[in-house]
This record gives structure tokens, sequence and C-alpha cells, in this order.
């Protein structure tokens, strides 16, 4: 399968944006959970999948390793435990975004990226 250049750059700058936002949220320096700071990991609150939040700054949080074991397998204790740090209205209202239909462009995607460098910037200045 011959992929397109277009293709390619979206895969590309979709990659990119995840480690950047990875990098953000890591850039907190300590597990939200446990208070940790080894093995810090970027924890969506709801999935990846749902592309409206996947780069939302609100869907995310550090948690150590541990930590973010625990609740991918404890998905009712990790809701309790979102709800419990930021309300319930966090939840929902990142649920509800989340289930909104849009197409996310390449170029969206792009001046995203523009913006989420500007954000790690001032972050590690």
């Amino acid at each position: 399968m011959t992929l397109t250049k277009n293709t390619n750059k979206s895969k590309y700058s979709t990659k990119k944006l995840d480690t950047l936002f990875s990098k953000i949220i890591r850039a907190k320096g300590k597990c939200s959970h446990c208070g940790s700071n080894q093995r810090l990991q970027c924890a969506h609150i709801h999935s990846r999948r749902y592309h409206q939040i996947r780069w939302d700054l609100r869907n995310a949080i550090p948690l150590c390793a541990s930590c973010h074991l625990k609740f991918t397998y404890n998905p009712i204790a990790w809701q309790i435990y979102i709800e419990q740090s930021f309300g319930k209205n966090h939840w929902r209202d990142l649920m509800e975004k989340a289930q909104k239909i849009a197409k996310i462009d390449h170029q969206e995607v792009y001046e995203y990226l523009l913006k989420m460098e500007v954000h790690l910037t001032r972050l590690y200045e």
C-alpha cells in the first residue's frame, strides 16, 4: 500500500503531537495519584481513540507506571479517582466533547502542534 504525501504528513504530525503532549503532561513532575516522580507516563482520562479530546490538556494527568497499570485494569476505580480529584462534571464534560463528531484534518493538527510546542517551551524555561 502506497501512502500519499498528505497521509504521511498527517501521521507524522499526529505522532509528533502525541510525543509533545506526553512531555507536557509528564512535565508536571510527579504522579497525580501517589506523588512518585519515577517512570512517569501520560495517562488519558478518556481513551486516545476519541480524537476530539486526544490532545486536550484536561484529558490527561501524569501517573507513575505502577498507578497507570493499576487504573488501566480498574476502570471503575479510575472513574471514581477522576471524579473525586476533578469533580463529576470534569468526567462528564470530557465524555460529551469526546462523543461529538468532527473531522480533524492535517492543518488543524499541525496548528495545534505549534501551540503545544510553545506551551512545552514555556514549561521548561
